[in-house]
Protein backbone atom coordinates (compact mmCIF):
# COMPACT_ATOMS: atom_id res chain seq x y z
CA UNK A 1 0.00 0.00 0.00
CA UNK A 2 1.82 3.36 -1.36
CA UNK A 3 0.81 6.63 -0.57
CA UNK A 4 1.27 8.91 -2.57
CA UNK A 5 1.51 12.78 -1.81
CA UNK A 6 0.20 15.17 -4.62
CA UNK A 7 2.39 18.17 -4.58
CA UNK A 8 -0.25 21.16 -4.30
CA UNK A 9 0.00 24.48 -5.65
CA UNK A 10 0.70 27.63 -3.66
CA UNK A 11 -1.93 29.50 -2.23
CA UNK A 12 -2.13 33.02 -3.60
CA UNK A 13 -1.36 35.32 -1.07
CA UNK A 14 -2.49 38.77 0.06
CA UNK A 15 0.28 40.41 -1.54
CA UNK A 16 -0.20 39.08 -5.16
CA UNK A 17 0.10 41.80 -7.56
CA UNK A 18 -2.70 40.44 -10.16
CA UNK A 19 -5.50 40.54 -7.33
CA UNK A 20 -4.56 43.58 -6.14
CA UNK A 21 -3.62 45.29 -9.13
CA UNK A 22 -7.46 44.70 -9.74
CA UNK A 23 -8.61 47.69 -7.26
CA UNK A 24 -7.67 50.21 -9.67
CA UNK A 25 -10.23 49.67 -12.09
CA UNK A 26 -12.94 52.17 -11.88
CA UNK A 27 -15.66 48.73 -11.65
CA UNK A 28 -14.28 47.91 -8.02
CA UNK A 29 -13.03 51.41 -7.48
CA UNK A 30 -16.45 52.89 -6.23
CA UNK A 31 -18.08 50.01 -4.98
CA UNK A 32 -14.93 50.47 -2.14
CA UNK A 33 -14.93 54.25 -1.79
CA UNK A 34 -18.83 53.91 -1.56
CA UNK A 35 -18.26 51.38 1.51
CA UNK A 36 -15.61 52.90 2.96
CA UNK A 37 -17.56 56.21 3.40
CA UNK A 38 -20.55 54.48 4.60
CA UNK A 39 -18.38 53.21 6.83
CA UNK A 40 -16.68 56.55 7.69
CA UNK A 41 -20.16 58.03 8.07
CA UNK A 42 -21.31 55.41 10.63
CA UNK A 43 -18.30 55.86 12.86
CA UNK A 44 -18.71 59.77 12.65
CA UNK A 45 -22.15 59.72 13.27
CA UNK A 46 -21.81 60.28 17.13
CA UNK A 47 -23.45 56.90 18.09
CA UNK A 48 -20.65 55.85 20.42
CA UNK A 49 -20.39 59.35 22.13
CA UNK A 50 -24.20 59.30 22.57
CA UNK A 51 -24.06 55.19 23.84
CA UNK A 52 -21.33 56.52 26.28
CA UNK A 53 -22.30 59.47 27.78
CA UNK A 54 -26.46 58.69 27.63
CA UNK A 55 -26.49 58.17 31.60
CA UNK A 56 -24.39 61.96 32.15
CA UNK A 57 -27.01 63.47 29.49
CA UNK A 58 -29.78 62.06 31.24
CA UNK A 59 -28.30 63.52 34.96
CA UNK A 60 -27.56 66.92 33.75
CA UNK A 61 -30.77 67.43 31.77
CA UNK A 62 -32.92 66.69 34.81
CA UNK A 63 -32.27 65.55 38.37
CA UNK A 64 -35.67 64.10 38.67
CA UNK A 65 -35.13 62.22 35.90
CA UNK A 66 -33.83 58.34 36.54
CA UNK A 67 -30.79 58.08 34.18
CA UNK A 68 -30.07 54.70 34.42
CA UNK A 69 -33.65 53.97 33.91
CA UNK A 70 -33.85 56.23 30.44
CA UNK A 71 -30.53 54.65 29.58
CA UNK A 72 -31.93 50.79 29.71
CA UNK A 73 -35.33 52.40 27.03
CA UNK A 74 -32.56 53.48 24.86
CA UNK A 75 -31.22 50.05 24.95
CA UNK A 76 -34.65 48.48 24.68
CA UNK A 77 -35.79 51.07 21.69
CA UNK A 78 -32.28 50.09 20.00
CA UNK A 79 -32.58 46.33 20.18
CA UNK A 80 -36.67 46.76 18.88
CA UNK A 81 -36.06 49.03 16.25
CA UNK A 82 -32.95 47.36 15.08
CA UNK A 83 -35.40 44.00 14.21
CA UNK A 84 -37.78 46.30 12.87
CA UNK A 85 -35.47 47.55 10.61
CA UNK A 86 -34.94 44.10 8.84
CA UNK A 87 -38.20 44.24 7.89
CA UNK A 88 -37.85 48.18 6.01
CA UNK A 89 -35.15 47.60 4.32
CA UNK A 90 -36.30 46.07 1.58
CA UNK A 91 -39.60 47.79 1.50
CA UNK A 92 -38.43 51.46 1.09
CA UNK A 93 -35.22 51.67 0.33
CA UNK A 94 -31.48 51.71 1.19
CA UNK A 95 -30.70 54.90 -0.16
CA UNK A 96 -34.05 56.59 1.53
CA UNK A 97 -33.33 54.98 4.84
CA UNK A 98 -29.96 56.00 4.98
CA UNK A 99 -30.69 59.76 3.76
CA UNK A 100 -33.72 59.93 6.36
CA UNK A 101 -31.41 58.11 9.04
CA UNK A 102 -28.86 60.73 8.76
CA UNK A 103 -31.28 63.49 8.45
CA UNK A 104 -33.53 62.47 11.96
CA UNK A 105 -30.03 61.98 13.60
CA UNK A 106 -28.63 65.83 12.94
CA UNK A 107 -32.26 66.85 13.93
CA UNK A 108 -31.66 65.03 17.21
CA UNK A 109 -28.36 66.04 17.78
CA UNK A 110 -29.35 69.90 17.17
CA UNK A 111 -31.83 69.34 19.43
CA UNK A 112 -29.89 67.84 22.79
CA UNK A 113 -27.27 70.57 21.88
CA UNK A 114 -29.72 73.59 21.54
CA UNK A 115 -31.25 72.29 24.89
CA UNK A 116 -28.14 72.07 27.02
CA UNK A 117 -27.13 75.40 25.40
CA UNK A 118 -29.95 77.32 26.30
CA UNK A 119 -29.47 75.56 29.69
CA UNK A 120 -33.61 74.94 30.04
CA UNK A 121 -35.37 74.27 33.35
CA UNK A 122 -36.52 70.81 34.41
CA UNK A 123 -40.39 71.33 33.24
CA UNK A 124 -38.87 70.77 29.76
CA UNK A 125 -36.20 67.24 31.25
CA UNK A 126 -38.40 65.43 28.55
CA UNK A 127 -36.64 67.21 25.25
CA UNK A 128 -33.35 65.15 25.82
CA UNK A 129 -35.29 61.88 25.95
CA UNK A 130 -36.96 62.14 23.23
CA UNK A 131 -33.98 63.62 21.43
CA UNK A 132 -31.57 60.62 22.30
CA UNK A 133 -34.53 58.19 21.20
CA UNK A 134 -35.23 59.93 17.76
CA UNK A 135 -31.38 59.55 17.26
CA UNK A 136 -31.23 56.06 18.35
CA UNK A 137 -33.91 54.86 16.16
CA UNK A 138 -32.89 56.92 13.12
CA UNK A 139 -29.47 54.87 13.67
CA UNK A 140 -30.98 51.52 13.85
CA UNK A 141 -32.92 52.06 10.83
CA UNK A 142 -30.16 53.48 8.29
CA UNK A 143 -26.58 54.20 9.77
CA UNK A 144 -26.33 51.16 11.91
CA UNK A 145 -26.88 48.33 9.84
CA UNK A 146 -27.02 49.43 6.42
CA UNK A 147 -23.48 49.59 5.48
CA UNK A 148 -22.94 46.46 6.22
CA UNK A 149 -25.91 45.15 4.18
CA UNK A 150 -25.01 47.19 1.22
CA UNK A 151 -21.39 45.97 1.29
CA UNK A 152 -22.19 42.64 0.96
CA UNK A 153 -24.10 43.71 -1.96
CA UNK A 154 -21.94 45.75 -4.13
CA UNK A 155 -18.54 43.99 -3.39
CA UNK A 156 -17.74 41.42 -5.45
CA UNK A 157 -17.24 37.90 -3.47
CA UNK A 158 -13.84 37.71 -5.15
CA UNK A 159 -12.68 41.02 -3.53
CA UNK A 160 -14.13 40.63 -0.12
CA UNK A 161 -11.86 39.43 1.83
CA UNK A 162 -9.28 41.91 0.56
CA UNK A 163 -11.81 44.63 1.37
CA UNK A 164 -12.61 43.70 4.71
CA UNK A 165 -8.73 43.89 4.88
CA UNK A 166 -8.96 47.36 3.75
CA UNK A 167 -11.57 48.41 6.08
CA UNK A 168 -10.44 47.33 8.98
CA UNK A 169 -6.77 48.76 8.96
Amino acid sequence: MKLSVESEKPSSTLLDSSTWRNFLEPSALKPLGVTLILILFQQTSGVNAVQSYTVKIFQAASPNLDANLATIIIGVVQVVFVFLSMLLVDRVGRKILLILSFVIMAISLATLGTFFYLEQSTDHSWIPLAAVICFVIAYAFGVGPLPWVIFGEIISPNSKGKVIIIRRN
